[in-house]
């Protein structure tokens, strides 16, 4: 950072809030300033750093395998033999008797024979003794095996090398790509399941909060079935394994309301003996790593699944922690994340194992792209649009049955790409109907509560935005992060722009300005991103909508009508992913946009993380008049 000439104020502020528990510190290790005008008097270096310089700015660390005491001018060296130290020691350790846990097998590249071989090296840097009573030796290469093949999408280039297959072709990995039949369309995507190599689109890296980047071997090794993290310098290290996309492809046929540009599954399993962690993040566009889930300690073998909602450059992230209470040159080898598979659907710079049928059009050669809300017929291969309240199913846009019907009280969008709730609602009761027009709460609505405080003490509210009706279902309602995006404080273009999400509803965590110099909005979820169904009833679709979560309405002969609403974004905690339901009362004296509530007992508007509950009171919500209700009143004549 360059400092201007006079006073400077040099801020650090992290890049998120974690409001709902503690977070582990942020640890800065050491501030250089240089060009100062004066120092008030020198300071001896501190033990483990040494200045050999007079006139020295800063004393410097002492390297691997040295130390020195308080005020030194150089740093000795301990005995190679019987003791080691890390980078900036103040003393030397003796080095231990070698165990199992001090190497790891490594699976070499496949040779021009087409074979592999499993062998052994130490983990670096080396600490232990192979002449102590004890001591284990380092094991000897393993045979040579033959390799696996190249994994779905790709063939084999050479005997050592896989590349994908061009669009429109496909292959199992084992046999060479094959041109796609007449009518068909190749599935692109990235499916790893045979780990060889590393493959070109992704890398992997070591984290060290003690000396800013591991000293050694990758982070993650391949292993024939899977890839492993490695080891670190300490537990508390982070072995990261990244890959990329820089973009997904659209596909030769529409898709309709819920769909997603593509999703990510991979099957992994921890195997820790202390306290490990293991993160999944998602980067888009390089604007800041989200922590989509998180798993603790020992797990078995499991699958999981993440939608990718919006198209652009992806870097997707498995981040490892062997000890997060580790101390800070304990190694615990035998702590490691395994993953075995990854698939990326719908991935560009990816390969495809398969094609699918796809719409031709007269006199074009290949497959044509179909508007939204139309279906391939898988007789005549022509794009035929869906009927009057259907929409087009999700990546299953084969045959009649890919219309799927709207949900009660709601209508198709005039392309058939969704449904959505016209702000018109019509219920029957015994001989009477009653009719609802909430037009005027239509377009944009939003609501803040709170507030709320955190463990620190600081002060934070929960904003809600909605788009709950009309706009042929456009999502209108948007929530954004702005703490690592703002416009004043970031450089280059792509980072201008605020992080968030755009759905039907959607929540943000609002820091007011009182507490920052800025308003800030983190942790965007969206809530609803499709609309199940408008109703008076108070369950749909296995969603529950409790009347108890409220205060009893004012009118009581009037029933409130829900609506019932699901989102894509799933959980670990949330496996179906979210739903929201908002329930619209009848208030005759309320301001005529209304008003919004959360649960009672849940002021963070749901009760079991999952679904979110609200009650919108508006006079809008109430039937229009017929005419049972107004009554003829003949007066009598008065005067003649």
């Amino acid at each position: 950072v360059a400092l201007q000439v006079g006073n400077n104020v040099v801020y650090w502020r992290t890049t998120g809030y974690l409001l709902e528990k503690v977070p582990k510190p942020v640890m800065i290790r050491r501030i250089y300033i240089t060009g100062v005008a004066y120092t008030s008097q020198c300071f001896p270096c501190r033990p483990g750093t040494f200045s050999e310089t007079t006139g020295a700015a800063s004393c410097k660390p002492c390297p691997r395998n040295t130390f020195s005491s308080k005020g030194a001018v150089s740093c000795t060296a301990c005995n190679a033999t019987t003791h080691y130290a890390e980078p900036g020691s103040s003393e030397c350790k003796l080095r231990p008797p070698c165990t199992a846990r001090d190497y790891f097998e490594v699976h070499s590249p496949c040779d021009i024979n087409h074979k592999t071989q499993l062998t052994y090296e130490w983990v670096e840097p080396k600490r232990c003794r192979e002449d102590l009573a004890g001591a284990v030796q380092l094991p000897a290469s393993g045979d040579m095996r033959p390799c696996p093949p190249c994994n779905p999408g790709f063939q084999s280039l050479n005997a050592s090398h896989c590349t994908a297959c061009p669009q429109g072709n496909f292959s199992n990995g084992t046999d060479a790509c094959k041109s796609c039949p007449v009518g068909t369309e190749s599935v692109a995507g990235l499916e790893y399941k045979w780990w060889n190599s590393l493959p070109d689109t992704m890398s992997s890296a070591c984290y060290s909060i003690h000396y800013i980047k591991c000293e050694g071997k990758e982070a993650w090794t391949v292993g024939g079935d899977h890839i492993k993290s490695g080891i670190g310098n300490s537990d508390e290290d982070y072995l990261v394994l990244s890959l990329q996309v820089p973009f997904f492809r659209p596909s030769l046929v529409g898709y309709g309301e819920g769909d997603e540009v593509g999703t990510i599954n991979f099957v992994f399993e921890t195997i820790c003996s202390s306290n490990c962690e293991f993160h999944f993040m998602v980067d888009k566009e390089k604007q800041r790593s989200r922590v989509v889930e998180t798993w603790r300690g020992p797990h078995d073998k499991q699958s999981y699944t993440f939608s990718v909602p919006t198209n652009g450059s992806f870097t997707f992230s498995w981040v490892f922690q062997a000890n997060i209470d580790a101390a800070k040159d304990h190694r615990q080898t035998g702590s490691s994340a395994r993953i075995y598979s990854i698939n990326v659907t719908n991935a560009a710079g990816g390969g495809a194992s398969y094609c699918r049928p796809c719409a031709v059009g007269a006199g074009v050669a290949g497959c044509v792209p179909c508007p939204p809300g139309h279906y391939v017929d898988t007789a005549s291969r022509e794009c035929v649009p869906c009927r009057d309240g259907t929409r087009l199913a999700a990546r299953k846009p084969y045959g009649r049955e890919a219309c799927l019907a709207c949900g009660p009280g709601t209508r198709s969008s005039k392309d058939h790409a969704s449904c959505f709730s016209d702000c018109t609602y019509s219920y029957a009761s015994g001989e009477r109907t009653y009719f609802f027009n909430y037009t005027g709460l239509g377009g944009l609505h939003d609501g803040r509560f709170g507030p709320s405080f955190s463990p620190k003490g600081t002060k934070y509210f929960y904003a809600f935005n909605f788009s709950l009706c009309g706009n042929e279902g456009q999502k209108m309602a948007e929530c954004v992060d702005n703490v690592t995006a703002d416009a004043e404080e970031t450089e280059g273009p792509a980072r201008a722009v605020p992080a968030g999400v755009r759905a039907l509803a959607c929540r943000a965590t609002i820091v007011p300005s009182d507490v920052r110099s800025t308003m800030l909005s983190s942790q965007p979820i969206g809530l609803a991103d499709r609309i199940i169904g408008v109703t008076t009833r108070e369950s749909m679709d296995n969603i529950s909508a409790p009347v108890g979560y409220f205060p009893e309405s004012t009118v009581p002969d009037i029933p409130d009508i829900i609506h019932f609403y699901r989102s894509s974004d799933r959980t670990v905690a949330c496996p179906q992913g979210r739903a929201s339901t908002v329930r619209l009362r009848c208030n005759p004296d309320g301001p005529p946009n209304g008003e919004i509530a959360l649960p009672r007992q849940c002021p963070a508007g749901t009760c079991d993380g999952c679904t979110f509950h609200f009650l919108w009171m508006s006079p809008l919500a109430c039937p229009l008049c017929t005419h049972r209700d107004y009554q003829l009143i003949t007066e009598t004549c008065s005067g003649g």
